[in-house]
């Protein structure tokens, strides 16, 4: 009885030994090797997707230039060349009011009145430049036709002093043209008697005079022939050469304006 005992526990041991063997021991066949734990690196990235071709005969893409800014150059010239007129504007306001303060205080004109009066007489000095853009806007040459040119650079200077007369009043501008005259007579007869310093030889105040009188006669603060013929009467032969002088400055300051105005004329408004 024990004998068989210990057998049949013998038995259930190599059973059990077999057992074992058999799903550990064995060597595994193709289908039963373990798979290899898969790696935990990070996958890698999705590639891009590439660009779709381009038919073969499509053409190439144009290439396109970055846009250019444009140079700076030019408004700051604009602007540079405004400033600069606007501050000769300004300087030629200044020395006209300097020159007729006088009949300003005589006037006492409101100041948008005496503003509009001042920038009369400074459009009244660019006469002979406007009525040169005048006829060349409308096709005409000064300079084939000088008759015309002057009738219109009167016409241009005649619409000026009938802006200015109407601006001030019959009484005011008779004023005004009366002080006119006289700044141009003063400025005559203080470049006279500049050049007879030196010779010791001024002007009288009698010679002065009938100096500003004959000029008066004429309407003109210049000396012209007619007024060196009258002025034989009353002045010495020293003080006639420096008035012949003057005349001969006064012939060449308007030879130079009238070369001015054929060089703007050439060159157009």
């Amino acid at each position: 009885m024990k004998s068989r005992t210990g057998l049949w526990f013998l038995a259930s041991i190599a059973a059990a030994a077999i057992g074992v063997w058999w799903m550990y021991g064995r060597p595994a066949g193709p289908d039963q090797v373990p798979a290899k734990p898969l790696a935990t690196a990070e996958p890698p990235p999705a590639p891009k997707p590439a660009p779709p071709a381009e038919p073969a005969n499509a053409a190439p893409a144009p290439v396109v230039a970055a846009p250019t800014v444009a140079p700076e150059a030019a408004p700051k010239s604009k602007s540079a060349d405004a400033d600069r007129a606007r501050r000769q504007a300004e300087k030629q306001l200044a020395r006209i009011a300097k020159r007729y303060a006088g009949l300003l205080a005589e006037l006492n004109l409101p100041p948008d009145q005496q503003a509009a009066f001042l920038q009369l007489l400074a459009d009244r000095r660019l006469t002979t430049r406007d009525a040169v853009g005048a006829l060349v806007e409308t096709g005409q040459d000064p300079a084939a036709d000088p008759a015309a040119f002057q009738d219109g650079l009167r016409s241009n200077r005649d619409d000026l002093e009938g802006q200015i007369r109407n601006l001030l009043g019959d009484d005011n501008y008779a004023q005004y043209r009366a002080y006119s005259l006289d700044l141009g007579q003063q400025g005559t007869v203080q470049r006279v008697q500049t050049l007879l310093a030196d010779k010791a030889e001024p002007l009288s105040a009698e010679q002065t005079a009938r100096l500003n009188a004959a000029m008066t006669r004429r309407a003109t603060g210049h000396l012209n022939a007619d007024v060196l013929q009258e002025a034989q009467a009353f002045l010495s032969p020293t003080q006639l050469a420096a008035l012949a002088v003057i005349a001969e400055e006064q012939s060449t300051d308007a030879k130079r304006t009238r070369a001015e105005r054929r060089l703007v004329t050439k060159k157009g408004p």
